[in-house]
């Protein structure tokens, strides 16, 4: 238990009516406004319906509502098709969470459950972020890093086709005596676009890679030779590691944008990609694993403090709930003498969390929290 920090005030205050005078649901629901002891630090969602504006799935969505609605239409129909249950899965993500705080630095962190699915923005975010970080590493750290991008000719093929061809062209492009002579390895992406114009699918893949100097001329011509019918080829020499990073990454965790396309383009996309590979490692390369998530920062143990809803819902009037969520979104450690009440008979967690990607707050709560 924690003595006279986060027990009994805080249980007070989430059961107060709001300034209106009307009823919350945090009125109604005793159970989720117990004191925060050991038995409330857990991953499972507990019962009742926590005002949405202050979820954290709901704080996840914000910035991607549309992708996110397109994405549950996508699964709800594929659901529908082949007996899957992905959609139940997608609304669930981000659903279970709470708050851990760091014995050593006094900063504070969100842990929260994740569906980890290939169409789902939230965790789309996720995956870029360790893709982009394992990548500007890579970059950093070999001699003559490039970008380089294979196109095909437009074709009313099947995408399936399409790709399946794609990727057995670059393969046979790597195996090439002229990259094999140049380029010690290197990390692909895929990407795929569709033409507003014609209608026509365009799958290209993009590879940064660490090679020595080519002339434009002779990869071109070597891709041509290769596919019998293209010679788009683009290489550049990549001057700024994050920057390039980050332009790939996002390929690796969403090779297609769902709000640009019609639903039946994206059913197209989804079957196509559906259990393919959309980024690899090759030559120098093989050593990282782009699935590896970051360190963490800080040492120390970190321990759980209380589900989301719990903090959040106190948080509007009471101090410590309000510095837990403060320096969750600043990342600054909170005062000595109130972590010292917070680690009090607190689980520890076994593996580290990752470091949460903080979306810029929408004005209202969260500036209030931050006032």
């Amino acid at each position: 238990m924690i003595d006279g920090l986060l027990t009994e005030k805080a249980r007070s205050l989430a059961q107060q009516p709001s300034s209106s005078g009307k009823s919350t649901p945090a009125m109604n629901n005793k159970r989720k406004t117990q004191s925060f002891s050991r038995t409330l630090v857990h991953t499972k969602e507990t019962s009742g319906r926590f005002p949405a504006e202050l979820s954290y799935q709901d704080y996840k969505i914000r910035s991607c509502k549309e992708t996110w609605e397109r994405a549950k239409k996508l699964y709800t129909f594929i659901d529908g098709r082949d007996c899957l249950a992905r959609t139940r899965n997608l609304e669930a993500c981000r659903t279970r969470t709470f708050f851990a705080i760091n014995s050593e630095t006094k900063t504070v962190k969100v842990l929260s459950n994740a569906c980890k699915l290939r169409w789902c923005p939230i965790c789309q975010r996720a995956t870029k972020a360790n893709i982009a970080w394992q990548t500007e590493n890579y970059i950093e750290h070999v001699k003559r890093p490039k970008f380089l991008t294979l196109t095909l000719k437009h074709s009313e093929e099947d995408l399936r086709y399409q790709i399946d061809t794609l990727y057995d062209f670059f393969k046979k492009y790597r195996k090439a005596k002229l990259l094999k002579k140049n380029v010690r390895g290197g990390i692909w992406f895929f990407q795929v676009k569709k033409n507003k114009t014609t209608g026509l699918y365009h799958p290209h893949i993009h590879i940064l890679l660490d090679c020595d100097y080519i002339p434009q001329k002779q990869l071109a011509g070597l891709w041509l030779k290769i596919t019998g019918d293209s010679n788009i080829v683009d290489i550049r020499a990549v001057h700024n590691a994050k920057k390039s990073a980050d332009y790939v990454a996002r390929y690796a965790a969403n090779p297609a944008e769902l709000k640009d396309l019609d639903f039946e383009s994206l059913v197209v996309i989804f079957d196509a990609l559906h259990g393919r590979r959309i980024c690899g490692t090759f030559g120098n390369a093989k050593k990282i694993s782009l699935r590896a998530k970051r360190p963490a920062d800080e040492s120390g143990t970190w321990l759980k403090i209380a589900d989301w809803e719990l903090i959040v819902r106190a948080g509007r009037n009471d101090t410590m709930s309000k510095a837990v969520v403060k320096s969750w979104l600043t990342g600054q450690p909170v005062s000595d003498q109130f972590c010292l009440g917070l680690i009090t008979d607190f689980q520890e967690i076994e593996n580290p969390p990752p470091k949460d990607i903080i979306i810029s707050p929408v004005s209202g709560w969260f500036d209030e929290m931050m006032s």
